[in-house]
């Protein structure tokens, strides 16, 4: 995880406040555990912003994904630092591509290293709940 030590990582979550909680947790102790040889207690810089559940829910439920966008680029405005994020949503992930387009911003995303992993380990189909 070289790309984390390098920069201030931004968890987007409030869609599930156990979602959002669990990816800071995993982001925290994956990184931990690769830098063991840097120390015991080495953790990356995160800051995790929310979103309006119903504000995200509404636009969602309209299939307006320019809204979502727009709630989205607005959480991000909130942490201007940072410069890698992560959607701590599967849902959200339905406008990450245009996430990308629209700010330019870097992702890490989920199911990018769901994909990765699941090949890594054999599998080549998967059920994500």
């Amino acid at each position: 995880m070289d790309v984390l030590q390098k920069k201030k990582i931004g968890i987007i979550g409030g869609v599930s406040a156990v979602s959002s909680s669990m990816i800071y947790l995993r982001t925290a102790l994956q990184y931990n555990a690769e830098n063991q040889s840097r120390g015991k207690l080495i953790f990356p810089e995160i800051d995790l912003t929310s979103l309006n559940m119903a504000e995200f829910k509404n636009a969602l439920s309209a299939e307006n994904y320019d809204e979502l966008v727009r709630i989205f680029v607005k959480a991000m405005r909130a942490l201007p630092q940072v410069k890698l994020w992560v959607l701590a949503s599967n849902t959200a992930h339905c406008v990450i591509d245009r996430l990308k387009r629209v700010t330019g911003a870097q992702f890490i995303d989920g199911r990018e290293v769901l994909a990765q992993a699941a090949l890594k380990d054999g599998y080549h189909k998967i059920l994500l709940l």
